[in-house]
């Protein structure tokens, strides 16, 4: 059973302190959840995910969101722009990474070293590696894939597909050729970049394998009301607290920033 310890007084929610929705008797600004630290704000980023999935109707924006993914952002945008993603890249590689939400990675075999590092065009950088960007482009801000229409653009031609911002990406099955340290950095910012997409994956994931997605429950949701399934969504996320589940989350987050962070120290430190 989970016991609470000092560490864990950030994600212990008190009747007499803040709810998990947003304050509703005054402006965010003037409560005690506008100086909480991205740690104390990390259950408001779950409570996002399975409102989403359990509460589609639910206020997307409310403000305590918004605050909770600027808190956590502002711990990952540092590192991914600083350091992990290089002005030198080739802009489709770019773009395929920033778009596409699932990687993988492959050594090259003996045949096929010595070739060119295709993300920086660098000769002097011989590929040992392989990288290829898979998963459906996607809007960052709400998880939705991005279709068709979301382009200003002419319709795309045969197999052309858009990322959120309206720019044509690679295909899913192209495969880039990578020197060592353009993979090594290119799987950091990857992970990074998509950190939503994943935390999504995981607690959709753990929402179905307890239970709460199935066919019954499904059924006996459907008559609810918004307001029922939204408080019902929220009991949900208390469970995951008591359990010691969003503890851990916010552990696995902090450790992908921290690993990267001291990966930037390293690579400055050997400059």
């Amino acid at each position: 059973m989970f016991q609470e310890d000092e560490n864990d007084e950030d994600f212990i929610v008190s009747d007499e302190d803040d709810t998990l929705g947003a304050p509703v008797d005054m402006p965010l600004a003037f409560t005690n959840v506008a100086t909480m630290k991205a740690k104390g704000l990390f259950k408001y980023a779950v409570q996002w995910f399975v409102q989403r999935k359990i509460n589609p109707a639910f206020d997307h924006d409310a403000e305590i969101y918004d605050l909770a993914f600027k808190k956590l952002d502002d711990q990952v945008k540092g590192l991914v722009g600083s350091k992990f993603t290089s002005s030198v890249w080739r802009q489709d590689f770019t773009y395929a990474l920033q778009a596409r939400p699932e990687i993988i990675v492959n050594e090259l075999s003996g045949g096929f070293k010595g070739l060119g590092c295709e993300a920086c065009g660098r000769q002097s950088h011989p590929a040992t590696f392989t990288i290829q960007f898979q998963g459906t482009p996607y809007h960052i801000e709400t998880l939705d894939e991005v279709s068709e229409e979301d382009s200003d653009d002419e319709p795309a031609r045969r197999g052309e597909q858009y990322d959120s911002k309206g720019r044509v990406i690679p295909s899913e099955d192209r495969i880039y050729n990578l020197g060592v340290f353009c993979k090594n950095n290119a799987t950091t910012a990857h992970t990074l970049a998509h950190w939503r997409y994943h935390l999504n994956d995981w607690i959709v994931d753990y929402l179905e394998n307890q239970g709460y997605c199935s066919a019954e429950k499904l059924v006996e949701r459907e008559r609810w009301s918004t307001k029922k399934r939204g408080k019902y969504a929220n009991e949900v996320v208390e469970e995951m607290m008591k359990a010691g589940e969003i503890e851990r989350l916010y552990r696995d987050f902090q450790a992908e920033t921290d690993t990267a962070r001291e990966a930037k120290q390293l690579w400055r430190g050997r400059k």
